[in-house]
Parts: structure tokens; sequence; C-alpha cells
């Protein structure tokens, strides 16, 4: 199973996020643009996330800015789990489809082995790839802009620092225990689905 090193930052605000945005297109190109609805699976005990496991099922719509055009749908089935290091997870990921009787098809059977969502976010992202880096802007509902990187450890903080960022600002956690966290810092009911409003789920970064 390989492994998958990666962490987050938080902008500023959206004049931040911009930015960089526009640094990193002029240095690099158009980005990949896709629209992410993820949902997660556990036993209705919580016992993958007790372990610091994740059983994730994503939808992916990609957009071409080149040539202003949806790209085709894909279903990726993840499974995490932790390491002895919190920026490092074992990844296992496959392609289970491109269609919606695809993905009833894996949900049927997540719930024939005893697993139920339990959370539902969305997620634009933009996606440049930086030598063997992946470097995503993203951006969640209700939590704002976000940077990852992904990667190899030396690179992902020689990439952050070039972007202004410091290492040991870095975020590990996941953005179902970020919105928990933000749920109750604001004093918010912590909604099992956090999604756009309609109009939003295009590309604006």
């Amino acid at each position: 199973m390989p492994r998958e090193e990666e962490v987050k930052f938080r902008f500023k605000d959206i004049a931040h996020s911009q930015e960089i945005f526009r640094m990193l297109c002029y240095h690099y190109g158009t980005p990949v643009i896709t629209l992410e609805k993820n949902r997660l699976f556990d036993t209705p005990q919580g016992e993958l996330r007790s372990k610091g496991w994740i059983l994730r099922l994503r939808s992916v719509l990609t957009f071409d800015m080149a040539r202003n055009v949806r790209d085709c749908m894909r279903f990726i089935l993840t499974v995490k789990k932790p390491t002895n290091r919190k920026s490092v997870r074992w990844e296992e990921e496959m392609d289970v489809g491109q269609t919606t009787n695809d993905v009833r098809r894996v949900i049927s059977r997540l719930g024939k082995l005893g697993f139920t969502k339990v959370f539902f976010y969305e997620k634009l992202r933009s996606d440049f790839r930086i030598g063997g880096l992946v470097v995503t802007l993203a951006e969640l509902p209700l939590l704002g802009y976000w940077l990852e990187i992904e990667g190899k450890e030396r690179e992902i903080s020689a990439c952050a620092r070039l972007l202004g960022f410091k290492r040991k600002d870095a975020i590990t956690s996941d953005f179902r225990t970020l919105w928990e966290e933000f749920a109750r810092a604001n004093n918010l009911p912590a909604f099992k689905k956090l999604t756009f409003p309609r109009k939003r789920r295009s590309p604006v970064l």
C-alpha cells in the first residue's frame, strides 16, 4: 500500500488564495480544476475513525479551463490508515466507475459490509504538478481557502517556504475534523453535510 505525505495550510482570505493562484498559473500554466463530492463511511460505532482510518468514496468532475468544458465524472474509493507520523498515511485507491449506477452499487456493497455514510462534503480544487509534488488550492463551504501539498517531506517544506508558508504552521487534520472544530469554535451545529450553494459549484480560483 503506497504512502501519502500531505499537509495543509490555511490561506488568510480569498485575496491571498487568488494571489498564489495567479503566481502558480504564471509559472506552471492552466491548472486542472475539479469539483469533489466526498462521502465518508464508517460503522455505526465509529470503529474506523477510532483507529484513525478513513473510508472515502469521492466523485470528481473535472473542468478543462483551456476549452471551458466539463470532462467526465469519475468515482474513486479510497482507504487511508495512519502511520507513526501525523503527516503520512498509507493510502489505497481504485476507480469504481463513471455513472450514477456505479456509485449506487458501491454504496450498496459498503452497506452490506456494515458501513454507513457518516459525513459528506464538497470541495473545489485547482491542482498544479510541480516536480514530484501535487500542489492544490482548495475551497470548502464555511471552512474557506486552503493550500494542500502532497509529496516527499523535503520537497513539501521547500515548496511551502517558496509560497510564503512556514512548515511549523502545517495542519495534518482531515477536513471532517477541521469542520467539527470550526463548528464548536463558532457555536454551530456540526452538520453531517457540508455543501456549496448551487451557483458556487463552479471554478472560481
